[in-house]
């Protein structure tokens, strides 16, 4: 009954590996070693079916629904959404199935041209803008050393001169990124069309993906640099999203909407 149960779990939604407790009659003289398992699939934000009495610390976890028959739990299955669980940030799969639940743009989820393109203007734009509140402050710091006389050696020099560089190019990028930001409302909302193009190639994909690991790596960087953990990143943008959508301003501009 069991494999029956994780059969039709990933008949209806394969990305989700549904973890199932032993009913409790089943494992009453046994160690207990599939709690490691349990513990495990909520490290990664996986649902949790228990079917029996709740025995371990795990199964008061969020993520844990309880049932007292087997045919309990086949009836939850059936219904089951993955919106019903919490996302766990502690899972790169768990905060990305989430993010369907909030993208709402044109082609979303079809894998064509059209969301590749506006993510792709999306993504600029919001680099943009860590970019603008990382440069103010270089800026700033630029103003302090020049106004103390920072400059009082050649080596001194250097240092302003190559930082005065980086923020003139980072001003460029600024300044493109708000660009980007002024067309992504109109392709979110559907009144910029683009044509339809033929899908990426293979090995693009593959080049992108490779691309998108260095994006991943540079974001998990400057949170660690910042002093942030990557978990509380992913937490308050869940916790921003959730918000809007219950007060119905996805679709609205401004980042404290």
């Amino acid at each position: 009954m069991k494999a029956f149960i994780l059969a039709i779990v990933r008949s209806i939604e394969p990305s989700f590996n549904i973890v199932l407790v032993k009913p409790a009659d089943g494992h009453r003289n046994s160690t207990g070693g599939h709690h490691v398992e349990t513990g495990a699939g909520l490290i990664l934000g996986k649902p949790i079916f228990l079917i029996g009495s709740v025995e371990n610390l795990f199964h008061s976890h969020e993520n844990v629904r309880e049932f007292d028959s087997v045919q309990a739990a086949i009836q939850a299955v059936l219904c089951f959404k993955p919106e019903d669980f919490k996302v766990s940030p502690h899972s790169a799969d768990s905060y990305q199935q989430w993010t369907r639940t909030t993208a709402l743009y044109p082609g979303n989820g079809e894998k064509k041209t059209f969301g590749v393109a506006y993510l792709a203007v999306g993504l600029g734009g919001e680099a943009g803008e860590v970019v603008d509140k990382i440069l103010a402050h270089l800026v700033t710091e630029e103003t302090n050393l020049l106004t103390a006389g920072g400059a009082e050696t050649c080596e001194r020099m250097e240092e302003l001169t190559n930082l005065g560089e980086v923020i003139r190019k980072l001003q460029a990028f600024s300044y493109v990124a708000k660009q980007l930001e002024v067309l992504k409302r109109p392709m979110r909302e559907g009144k910029m069309r683009l044509p339809t193009l033929s899908l990426l190639s293979e090995s693009t994909l593959a080049e992108i993906r490779k691309e998108l690991g260095d994006v991943a790596w540079y974001l998990a960087r400057m949170a660690d640099e910042l002093g942030v953990s990557f978990y509380e990143v992913l937490a308050a943008n869940v916790e921003k999203l959730m918000s809007r959508r219950q007060r119905g301003v996805l679709h609205g501009v401004g980042d404290n909407r």
